[in-house]
């Protein structure tokens, strides 16, 4: 399903960089149970999953050079 293949996304972004970057970002407006998934994944791994809104990606509020990767989706909970 979505959430088991977004969550392998993520398990693959962070092997990709060695394991130097344990941060993963999920937009805020994906479903529910991807973001559920996701988060118990990077537990697993000692990923910390930062969500929030996409938008944070590009104004600076995230720091991208701590990020092994990012998740948005479309079309997300709003269509």
């Amino acid at each position: 399903d979505e959430g088991s293949a977004a969550a392998e996304a993520m398990n693959m972004a962070y092997g990709i960089g060695r394991q130097k970057r344990n941060k993963f970002f999920v937009a805020d407006d994906c479903f529910d149970q991807t973001i559920a998934c996701v988060q118990t994944r990077g537990e697993s791994l000692g990923v910390e999953v930062v969500v929030g809104n996409s938008a944070s990606l590009l104004n600076g509020d995230v720091q991208l050079d701590e990020l092994c990767g990012a998740l948005v989706q479309y079309p997300n909970t709003f269509g």
